[in-house]
């Protein structure tokens, strides 16, 4: 009986290890399995944030290409209306040949009717010229 309970101790000893060697295995197991759970709620978590980002920067794009275009039209108009030859007679001419017709007949240019309205007009258009291409050059800076 004696070898009996020497041969069951011999027995259930490495039982026993074995037992807690399944314990520990099983919790560090569920130690990671724990942790996998953290990471995927944190990484989804992480992937919805970056997807409302990214639709908010595309929607933001798409308003900046629409943005361009529309500045593209307005500082085409504004080349447009801003050329001396688009005017249907030029004001410089006007005003350099009424200054040359005065000269010739010994008068003031002022002298002239609707001289001084033109020399203050063309001093308008030019004030107003700068500050559009002012402007313009403020803008072209701010969409780079």
């Amino acid at each position: 009986m004696r070898n009996f309970k020497n041969a069951l101790k011999h027995i259930n000893e490495p039982i026993k290890e074995l037992q807690k060697t399944d314990l520990a295995t099983q919790k560090v197991e569920l130690s990671v399995a724990g942790d996998v759970k953290k990471a995927n709620s944190t990484l989804s978590k992480v992937n919805k944030s970056i997807e409302k980002n990214a639709k908010e920067i595309r929607s933001a794009k798409t308003k900046a290409v629409q943005f361009k275009g529309q500045m593209d039209k307005i500082i085409n108009k504004y080349k447009g209306s801003v050329q001396t030859e688009s005017f249907s007679i030029n004001p410089f001419t006007v005003l350099r040949e009424a200054e040359q017709a005065a000269k010739d007949l010994g008068v003031r240019p002022s002298a002239i009717d609707g001289y001084d309205l033109l020399e203050a007009s063309i001093e308008v258009y030019e004030e107003e010229l700068r500050n559009a291409e002012q402007e313009l050059k403020e803008l072209r800076n701010a969409l780079k």
